[in-house]
């Protein structure tokens, strides 16, 4: 898989389209090797992009830690089954991530102090996770359809506990 960067053209006339161009910044695992599917990204503390690769195979590279400035890319965290959708840091600079699952993990951005803060209905089906200036938790699910709106944001505290719906019916 190619991460890529992209940057917008500037110069297009008010309410013209602006054109985007990509540019390959390396290569992330070796080349159909297995599939892959990344989802997530963020920047941590030290400028490092972080991303999770949901479809990983067991104990393969699930966290993944890339250097812009090296184009060097490790493995920070691994194991049997997680499907990990999304990174965000907090502002402790510390590392957290939604699994696909029904848990929400907290870890150091090069992997140690990995732990579930929260495992259970508030979780499952989790897609995105973002912080407010509180360090509250929003987490985003994949529930839902126009037919059946039955996806929610959640809500947690700064630990990663106490959930509870703070926007529900969503399709």
């Amino acid at each position: 898989a190619v991460v890529a960067i992209a940057a917008m053209v500037a110069a297009a006339p008010a309410g013209a389209a602006k054109t985007v161009f990509a540019k390959k910044l390396t290569r992330i695992l070796p080349q159909g090797k297995e599939p892959v599917l990344f989802e997530g990204g963020s920047f941590g503390p030290e400028g490092n992009f972080f991303f999770a690769n949901v479809i990983a195979a067991p104990n393969g590279p699930k966290v993944i830690s890339l250097d812009p400035k090296t184009k060097k890319w490790k493995t920070i965290h691994t194991d049997k089954d997680g499907m990990y959708t999304s990174t965000q840091f907090d502002n402790q600079g510390n590392l957290w991530v939604t699994d696909f699952a029904g848990k929400i993990d907290e870890m150091k951005p090069d992997g140690s102090g990995f732990k579930t803060t929260y495992s259970g209905k508030f979780a499952e089906a989790s897609d995105d996770i973002a912080f407010d200036q509180q360090g509250n938790l929003f987490v985003t699910n994949t529930d839902g359809t126009p037919f059946k709106p039955t996806g929610e944001i959640a809500l947690f505290n700064p630990q990663g506990q106490n959930p509870k719906t703070f926007l529900g019916g969503l399709a």
